[in-house]
């Protein structure tokens, strides 16, 4: 499948839409429910807070975010 994905030139895609399809699970209960993806542009992944506190602290997350 992934092999497909690739030569259809949609391997990208599909990551992202997995990645988005699965938040909760990349960043944990506990963020998710404060923060939520929104979109994704280019390399860019927008993402909405509760707080300034809460954007502050995915930040400090953000390499173990994107290794998961």
């Amino acid at each position: 499948m992934q092999q497909l994905l690739r030569q259809l030139g949609l391997e990208r895609h599909f990551r992202t839409y997995d990645a988005l399809a699965h938040w909760s699970d990349i960043v944990g209960k506990q963020i998710a429910q404060v923060a939520r993806p929104l979109r994704l542009d280019a390399d860019t992944l927008w993402i909405a807070v509760k707080s300034h506190a809460w954007a502050q602290e995915l930040n400090f997350q953000k390499g173990t975010i994107l290794k998961r």
